[in-house]
């Protein structure tokens, strides 16, 4: 039995992505990427680890990784979503300008 390295190599890659983004907070950029790394250190630590069958530390860990997965996946369509939607605020607010020149030149 092995840990699912292919989903937690997705978390590492995941972290080391968040760890760029400057959409999340200076702060959390750096926990990201440090998590990151202690990821990738285990990650490459577990690739030819085996466990006997039915493990159930293995059995927690794949879990974990499947829902750690998951939740980063959530965060940055998250983010990719508010970024959008500040596209869309920035559109509104230059149709709205465009709108008061017009009502300023009847007055």
């Amino acid at each position: 039995m092995k840990i699912n390295n292919a989903e937690l190599a997705q978390v590492t890659e995941r972290c080391f992505d968040l760890s760029m983004d400057g959409r999340v907070q200076p702060g959390d950029r750096t926990e990201f990427l440090a998590l990151g790394k202690r990821l990738r250190g285990s990650l490459l630590n577990l690739l030819t680890a085996e466990f006997t069958a039915g493990t159930p530390a293995v059995i927690d860990a794949n879990t974990e990784i499947r829902g750690l997965n998951q939740s980063l996946s959530h965060t940055i369509q998250v983010l990719n979503n508010t970024a959008q939607v500040v596209g869309q605020l920035g559109q509104l607010v230059s149709i709205l300008d465009d709108l008061l020149k017009i009502a300023s030149s009847f007055v």
